[in-house]
């Protein structure tokens, strides 16, 4: 088995000035995810055949924009994502903007180019509330040769209560 938590954990264990608390933090993360679950973001049910009780968090990293065609796939895709959320649980959504494509080992993938704007829009069709998104711009721009981002996205939403 592989394991690249540490080096990630000591990163953040680093930032936050405990270099010394990263162990106990890996430890209590191991502990807490029960099961890391694939699924396909672009059917209705993405987990099917599987079945799972809603969820208090689904999170997503460099997905939507690489799975879906085009903007209603995305907008599908996003409210079968909602749908595996517990009334009030949260979502987590990291990607990036305006990219186009990018490359791996040589070969090119499409990237549906999407913004904060459509985002929010399209999370509040989707019935859901507290939209926070984090904008960062891309540096280096001029020495990306494996994509075309200009951007880096974090969103976190609560899905609207049941009334």
């Amino acid at each position: 088995m592989r394991t690249t938590g540490p080096p990630f954990f000591k990163f953040v264990a680093d930032l936050e000035g405990d270099s010394s608390s990263w162990e106990a933090r890996h430890s209590h993360l191991r502990d807490a995810i029960k099961e890391v679950i694939p699924c396909d973001v672009t059917k209705p049910d993405p987990f099917a055949p599987r079945q799972y009780e809603e969820f208090d968090v689904v999170t997503t990293t460099l997905c939507l924009e690489a799975a879906c065609p085009d903007r209603e796939s995305y907008s599908a895709a996003v409210r079968s994502i909602t749908r595996l959320l517990k009334p009030g649980g949260t979502c987590v959504l990291s990607g990036v903007t305006n990219q186009t494509f990018y490359t791996v080992g040589g070969y090119k993938f499409f990237t549906l180019p999407i913004d904060s704007s459509f985002m929010r829009e399209v999370f509040e069709k989707a019935g859901y509330v507290d939209i926070n998104i984090k904008s960062f711009p891309a540096t280096n721009l001029e020495n990306n040769t494996v994509s075309d981002f200009d951007g880096f996205v974090i969103l976190n939403a609560k899905k609207a209560e049941i009334e």
